[in-house]
């Protein structure tokens, strides 16, 4: 094939793409026209898609489960590696073996940690990109054999006491409470990260505040202001 000929079919085709349709619009150009469609129908499909997500997941996180004596297990930390924290909190890891993935949640689940411990944090990237739960435990209670158990540190129960555990969210975080002469004290609480691209949305920020100002072991009950009240004698003194 000659030059003479290339050149003779590059201009038909110039000269189809350019040859003018019944609405005076060239073949080229509504070829690019409908192609810009599909990719904005495309995309505002998946927006959509995204935001329906979203508003699911929203909606699941505002639910909280009746206090039961069993725990709910949302998946099984066995084969889970434990790390320690600065302040007694353990993660338990086991999404990434080489770390090539981040857990998308990172952000808000440094956010809680420093809500509990009143500080910020140092960085905990290498145990929140893998970690699938994260155990706290609060002033006077020892972490038990399991995430959501959390024993007393004198290690002795009065008769009649025991432990009740609630769901927040849809599984995403659990409160263990311990209750002694009919009143109930925070022991801790588990975080659960069911997938390594867990929206933040899944962990109310509310609830842990909620958490946090429940009654303490030993302590007075934090108000809402983050001061502790004035504890009065039995004669309002």
């Amino acid at each position: 094939m000659n030059s003479t000929t290339i050149n003779s079919t590059i201009k038909i085709l110039n000269d189809t793409l350019n040859q003018p349709t019944m609405e005076g619009v060239t073949i080229w150009e509504a070829t690019s026209l409908g192609f810009t469609m599909r990719v904005i129908y495309v995309l505002s499909i998946l927006m959509m898609f995204l935001g329906i997500i979203w508003i699911y997941e929203w909606v699941q996180s505002t639910k909280a489960s009746e206090q039961s004596i069993t725990p709910t297990i949302p998946f099984e930390e066995e084969g889970l590696t434990v790390h320690n924290g600065d302040h007694g909190e353990k993660f338990y890891c086991g999404y990434n073996d080489v770390g090539q993935r981040k857990n998308r949640s990172m952000n808000t689940l440094r956010e809680i940690l420093e809500m509990v411990y009143d500080t910020r944090l140092r960085d905990y990237g290498e145990f929140l990109q893998d970690a699938r739960i994260i155990s706290i435990k609060m002033p006077g209670f020892e972490n038990g054999g399991k995430c959501h158990e959390f024993v007393l540190k004198n290690g002795t129960m009065p008769s009649g006491s025991g432990f009740s555990y609630q769901m927040y969210g849809d599984n995403a975080i659990q409160v263990t409470r311990y209750y002694e002469n009919g009143v109930g004290y925070i022991a801790g609480f588990c975080i659960y990260i069911r997938m390594e691209y867990e929206w933040g949305i899944r962990f109310r920020k509310a609830f842990i505040k909620e958490i946090l100002e429940s009654r303490r072991y030993g302590r007075p009950v934090r108000s809402r202001s983050g001061k502790f009240p004035i504890v009065k004698n039995e004669e309002g003194m």
